[in-house]
C-alpha cells in the first residue's frame, strides 16, 4: 500500500512539473517579448492624444500647440456689423498661412507668431468700415488665411491688404459655404501685421535686367507637364526687357497662375514668378502682381506648346 502511494505521489509531482515547464515564462522570454512590443510601438505612427495616453510633459506640449481665441460665447458664427467690426465665437486657430502667386499656400508657425495672431483677432473687433470717402486703393498681394475651428465647424478667414497700408479686405466662409460675408475695413495696424507675416514687399521690375535665363514649366492645370523649357541669351533678354517695360502693377486676383518661371542670374535662382495660364496677360513675381504685354505671354505659351489664346 505504501509502495502504491509512493508511486502515485511521484506521478502527481511529475505531472505537475511537466505542466509547469510547459507554461512557464522565464525572465529571458519576458525581456524578448518586451523588446518585440517596443519595436512594434516605435514602428507605429504617432496617434492623437484621444487615442493613446500621454504623460504630463506631452500633454503640456499638446496644449501649447492649441492656439485658443476668446470670442463671444453666445455666438455660433462669424458676422461683420454695420461698423465693420468682426464678431466671432470662441475657438481654436487650426492653421495660419500666407498666399503667394501660383496658389502657393505657406503655413506659418502658430507658436512663433502667437502674439501676432492674437493681436489680429483683437484688432478685428476694433476696426471701422471703409467708406466712400476713403480713396480707392488696389489690393497689393499680401494676404493671410486663417482656419478657425469653433462649434463643431471650421470657418476660413482671409485678410487681404491694399496699397494704402490701411485698407484690409476681410472675407470669411464656412466649410459648406452656407455662411459667408466680406467687407473692406480700415486698420493700419492690421495691415502692418499682414505685411509682416506674409513677408510681402514691392518688386522693382528694373531688377529683371539682372536676369539672364529662365526655366519655365506648366506645373498645374489640365495642361500640366514634366517638360521644361529653358530660355537664355538674346531670347531671354528680349522677353525680360519687354516684361520690365510693360509691367503695370495690378490688383490681387485669383488668376490661374499655373506656369512657374524660375529666373536665374548666372547659376543662382534669383526670383520665382508665376504666369497666368488662363489667357490673362498677368504675372506674379515674388509677392507682387503685374499686367504685362500680351504678346510676351503668347510667346511663352508657344514655347511651352500651351494651347491657349491670350486676351488683351
Amino acid at each position: 500500500m505504501r509502495k502504491l502511494f509512493a508511486i502515485l505521489l511521484i506521478c502527481v509531482v511529475s505531472l505537475s512539473g511537466c505542466s509547469s515547464d510547459k507554461n512557464k515564462t522565464t525572465d529571458k522570454d519576458i525581456s524578448e517579448e518586451q523588446a518585440d512590443i517596443k519595436q512594434e510601438v516605435s514602428a507605429m505612427p504617432s496617434t492623437d492624444a484621444t487615442e493613446s495616453p500621454v504623460d504630463a510633459t506631452e500633454s503640456d506640449s499638446l496644449d501649447k500647440e492649441l492656439l485658443s481665441i476668446k470670442g463671444d460665447e453666445a455666438l455660433n458664427n462669424f458676422s461683420i456689423n454695420e461698423n465693420g467690426r468682426l464678431h466671432f465665437p470662441s475657438g481654436v486657430v487650426n492653421d495660419i498661412s500666407f498666399l503667394l502667386p501660383g496658389y502657393k499656400n505657406v503655413v506659418l508657425d502658430k507658436e512663433e507668431y502667437r502674439k501676432d495672431i492674437e493681436k489680429i483677432f483683437d484688432l478685428l473687433t476694433q476696426t471701422e468700415l471703409k467708406t466712400s470717402e476713403t480713396p480707392y486703393s488696389q489690393m497689393d498681394g499680401a494676404g493671410l488665411r486663417i482656419d478657425y475651428a469653433h462649434n463643431n465647424k471650421v470657418t476660413q478667414l482671409e485678410l487681404l491688404s491694399h496699397y494704402d497700408k490701411k485698407t484690409v479686405f476681410v472675407r470669411f466662409s464656412t466649410e459648406d459655404n452656407l455662411l459667408h460675408d466680406s467687407e473692406d475695413i480700415l486698420s493700419e495696424e492690421l495691415s502692418e501685421i499682414i505685411h509682416h507675416l506674409s513677408g510681402w514687399k514691392t518688386f522693382d521690375t528694373a531688377a529683371l535686367k539682372e536676369i539672364d535665363s529662365m526655366i519655365i514649366q506648366v506645373i498645374s492645370g489640365i495642361q500640366a507637364s514634366d517638360s521644361i523649357v529653358t530660355l537664355s541669351g538674346e531670347q531671354a533678354r528680349n522677353l525680360l526687357d519687354r516684361m520690365s517695360s510693360s509691367a503695370e502693377v495690378i490688383d490681387w486676383n485669383n488668376g490661374g497662375y499655373n506656369i512657374l518661371i524660375k529666373m536665374f542670374k548666372g547659376d543662382v535662382l534669383t526670383y520665382n514668378a508665376y504666369l497666368s495660364g488662363d489667357s490673362s496677360p498677368t504675372i506674379g513675381i515674388e509677392t507682387q502682381f503685374f499686367k504685362i504685354d500680351s504678346d510676351i505671354v503668347q510667346e511663352i505659351y508657344k514655347e511651352l506648346d500651351y494651347d491657349m489664346e491670350v486676351s488683351n
